[in-house]
């Protein structure tokens, strides 16, 4: 099973994976996907880029396989937690670079937001 939402939950503090976990029992079959990427440039052939997380390795290349495609390049992970936390802090970053954009600011400010929000 593969879980796309990416976040971490308000009240136990759990990332999607661990979510699905607790619901299922079992993490051995589950994978996060995470970008970036947005679905309308991928339905449209423009060449994107994804990972998935897996616990396991098979699981991993099982997903890769499914999703590959000529133009959608898939890379495998088994750093599940890594992968999910970069994606929910990446949704963060994005959202403070859309609000600069909406200013009017320009490139070198929204380079600065994301250079300072990488971790150091």
């Amino acid at each position: 099973m593969v879980i796309l939402s990416k976040g971490v939950e308000n009240d136990t503090l759990m990332l999607m994976t661990e979510v699905l976990e607790d619901v299922l029992g079992n993490r051995t079959r589950l994978a996060g996907l995470s970008g970036p990427n947005h679905a309308e440039e991928v339905g449209k052939g423009i060449p994107s880029a994804t990972v998935v997380a897996a616990y396991d390795q098979g699981v991993g290349r099982m997903f890769q396989d499914a999703f590959m495609t000529r133009t959608f390049r898939v890379y495998t992970n088994p750093d599940v937690v890594g992968v999910e936390l970069a994606a929910a802090s990446k949704n963060v970053i994005a959202v403070g670079a859309g609000m600069s954009d909406g200013l009017g600011y320009g490139d070198n400010t929204k380079a600065t937001l994301m250079t300072r929000a990488l971790p150091r």
